[in-house]
């Protein structure tokens, strides 16, 4: 699916003649819940949007291929890497300071760099496009359920 089929099929999900004002259960998700009550979870807005992500094909699509293309060694492998370069950064700016107000403040960039790097830099490295699609679907129905 190219980047403008997958825009259209998200903006017709989310159109407002359908699925964020229905309380329909995918098909995918039927059989999971028959024995479970979820009622009062899917009546929440956390739930909408979470029945808006599994209507919606571009999202499926997204998380099919970050489940096909996941390797689980060669992500805990980037991720310690990721850890050991953001100690070694850390040690050599934790060097050079001298006042408190520096430490925190290097302590507060090294750790906003670190959590950037791990769910945002290597996600991206691994997945992509696919990364990308789950993030903007997930944003937009987040969006959508909450601000318009």
């Amino acid at each position: 699916m190219t980047d403008d089929e997958a825009i259209v099929a998200a903006q017709r999900a989310q159109s407002p003649s359908g699925l964020s004002n229905s309380m329909e259960v995918p098909k995918e998700w039927e059989g999971a819940l028959k024995g479970v009550q979820l009622d009062s979870l899917l009546k929440t807005p956390v739930g909408q949007v979470a029945v808006d992500l599994a209507k919606d094909p571009a999202f499926r699509q997204a998380t099919g291929e970050i489940a096909q293309k996941f390797d689980r060694n060669a992500f805990l492998g980037y991720e310690f890497a990721w850890i050991i370069v953001i100690w070694v950064v850390r040690a050599w700016r934790l060097s050079k300071v001298n006042t408190l107000l520096t430490r925190l403040w290097t302590q507060a960039w090294v750790g906003s760099l670190f959590w950037w790097g791990a769910l945002a830099l290597i996600p991206m490295l691994l997945w992509g496009k696919s990364f990308q699609m789950v993030l903007a679907t997930a944003f937009r129905a987040i969006i959508h359920q909450f601000w318009t």
